[in-house]
């Protein structure tokens, strides 16, 4: 069997420093290998005299070897390969990713709020929608995966949450942690209404009633995969990304797994997925879904 591959995109920026680890680590508790990825995006430089200047192969050596020290400065070894390419850095990532068999891709983001040029505006949450592969988004207070690290996965008890407590569940024996399971729920907004003012069945329990018991249903159809895990199961009456940030602070959350779902299947509700990645509060994997 080969050994996994992991991707490592940077734009040579010190808040990017977070995936180098993140890829390392990852590699290395997966026994596989990374590379590195740099973009230099042109599409700002009209004049063609720069479009030629960035053919020259002793140029895109010299900006290879800054790659590798980037890597070195970011506390790990630079990997053997290091791939410099020209163009839109979301669509020349993607097109990488296609051309091989790779395992997962890494980004980071700063745990001050600060962005880098990475996770800044389109192109990493172009990456998210949907995630080309398995997307490590390393953040700056977590971005090790390593023996102990605390393992969660956010459900909403759809297929893509099934995918993604499977990929979760390999992630916890991998650091030997258990797997926390949260669902959060924002309850209805008449809840304001006093419980015997509502109409029979609408009292502000009911979501929650709904959601632990569809949680219930949620660990049995996937004790096959949990067994041998000790699993943690929480049901939060609050809006998605909030209950989670709650539950990731009280928990201290190490890295934290969501499944991807498509616009068809949120049927026009926004992506919690992004929204996340905009506020998270710890590492955390996307993992695509496996349905063409």
């Amino acid at each position: 069997m080969e050994k996994p591959r992991f991707l490592v995109a940077t734009d040579l920026s010190v808040n990017g420093r977070p995936a180098a680890l993140t890829g390392a680590t990852v590699a290395e508790m997966m026994g596989g290998e990374y590379a590195g990825v740099h973009v230099v995006d042109l599409s700002l430089w009209k004049n063609r005299k720069i479009q030629e200047i960035w053919k020259d192969e002793a140029l895109a050596a010299k900006v290879e070897e800054s790659a590798r020290r980037w890597f070195r400065q970011a506390g790990v070894e630079a990997p053997s390969e290091v791939i410099v390419e020209t163009g839109d850095p979301e669509r020349v990532v993607r097109e990488i990713l296609g051309e091989g068999e790779w395992s997962g891709l890494m980004i980071a983001m700063s745990g001050k709020g600060a962005w880098s040029k990475w996770v800044f505006g389109s192109t990493a949450l172009g990456l998210t929608n949907p995630p080309p592969c398995d997307l490590y988004v390393a953040h700056a207070d977590h971005p090790r995966l390593q023996e102990g690290s605390t393992v969660a996965v956010g459900v909403d008890f759809s297929k893509a949450s099934e995918i993604a407590v499977k990929r979760a569940a390999a992630l916890a024996r991998t650091t030997g942690s258990g797997l926390g399971i949260v669902s959060s729920h924002a309850l209805p907004t008449m809840t304001y209404v006093a419980e015997d003012e509502l109409p029979e069945g609408m009292e502000t329990t009911t979501v929650v009633h709904w959601a632990k018991e569809s949680m219930e249903r949620f660990l049995e159809k996937l004790s096959d995969t949990l067994e041998g895990l000790e699993v943690r199961s929480r049901v939060i009456a609050e809006p998605p990304v909030l209950g989670l940030r709650r539950y990731v602070d009280e928990e201290e959350v190490d890295w934290l797994v969501l499944g991807h779902r498509s616009s068809k299947e949120r049927r026009g509700s926004s992506s919690v997925k992004g929204k996340w990645i905009q506020q998270m509060t710890c590492s955390t994997l996307l993992v695509p879904s496996e349905e063409p």
